[in-house]
């Protein structure tokens, strides 16, 4: 979400301090599988040796796994919060699920009403 990459979180010395620890490597046989998948592990090794991994061969939203309709209004509605007001996102997201259905300039309407930030 936004808020991880806002410009006060980054430059937080604690953050800072995290990313002169961290490296990346990339790995030609998980590139190789883009974009039908989006392969990552993260290795975390403690300062005595011990190391946790973790690996994942999608994310949420990739084509290999889908956002639901439930999935999508989520993070809609976070994005949104605090931003419009509720009826308006109510009415974005049934213009949305039933874009088939009516005219662009509706849409187009409501999102006009979306204020710029």
């Amino acid at each position: 979400m936004p808020a991880q990459l806002a410009a006060d979180r980054i430059t937080r010395p604690d953050v800072q301090s995290l990313i002169t620890k961290v490296s990346a490597r990339p790995n030609p046989a998980y590139t190789a599988q883009y974009p039908q998948k989006m392969p990552a592990k993260i290795t975390v090794r403690l300062k005595d040796g011990t190391t946790f991994s973790r690996g994942v061969q999608d994310y949420p939203g990739m084509a290999s796994h889908p956002f639901t309709w439930d999935d999508g209004t989520g993070k809609f509605d976070q994005l949104v919060v605090g931003r419009i007001d509720t009826d308006l996102a109510t009415q974005i997201k049934d213009a949305v699920r039933s874009v088939e259905d009516i005219q662009v300039k509706d849409l187009m309407s409501l999102l006009a009403r979306v204020p710029v930030s």
